[in-house]
């Protein structure tokens, strides 16, 4: 991907081309952020291994704003290497609901059947309230980016509503070669 050369090129990271190419994430762990803001958006984070690389989750999500058109969240991912995450790998800002949408339909609508919340192309906006998520299989699948290099890497995500950062999560996995099942 074409994005994926500019960001590299941006921070000077060299790329070994075998060490890089189609890949699935390998989810490790979801933690909070050391500033959650406003914790408008709060949940225990208690996720368990469902194997394939995804994870479990059962629980209480609190959720203290409308997911709408004011609600935002910044992506950081940060790759492993000598010794801790560095940051600034690569960042993207999804700035709505819809662009969500369109950069994780598959995450999205998973957590949607979680919270049996109905939808038919487009759940958004999800106005403020409790969800309570039964057997909420998380997996993540990036197709717009196709080619990634194989490490492990931490996602800091904040979540922003009317640009006042409601809470964050970190998400921990690995990028791996594409498993030929996939």
């Amino acid at each position: 991907g074409k994005y994926l050369y500019n960001e590299i090129v941006k921070v000077g990271v060299p790329v070994d081309e075998h060490f890089k190419g189609p890949y699935d994430i390998i989810l490790e762990k979801v933690t909070g952020c050391a500033d959650e803001g406003t914790q408008q958006i709060q949940f225990q984070k208690k996720f368990r291994s469902a194997g394939n690389g995804k994870l479990l989750l059962n629980e209480e999500i609190y959720v203290g704003v409308p997911v709408d058109e004011n609600f935002k969240i910044h992506v950081e991912l940060q790759k492993w290497g000598n010794g801790g995450y560095r940051p600034r790998f690569m960042q993207h800002t999804a700035k709505t609901c819809k662009t969500m949408w369109k950069l994780v339909p598959e995450l999205i609508k998973s957590w949607l059947k979680a919270a049996n919340i109905p939808y038919d192309e487009d759940p958004c906006p999800l106005p403020a309230g409790n969800y309570s998520l039964k057997n909420w299989e998380v997996g993540l699948e990036l197709g717009v980016i196709p080619t990634m290099i194989y490490d492990k890497y931490r996602a800091v995500a904040p979540y922003y509503y009317k640009d006042i950062k409601v809470g964050c999560v970190m998400i921990y996995g690995e990028a791996v070669p594409k498993s030929s099942t996939g």
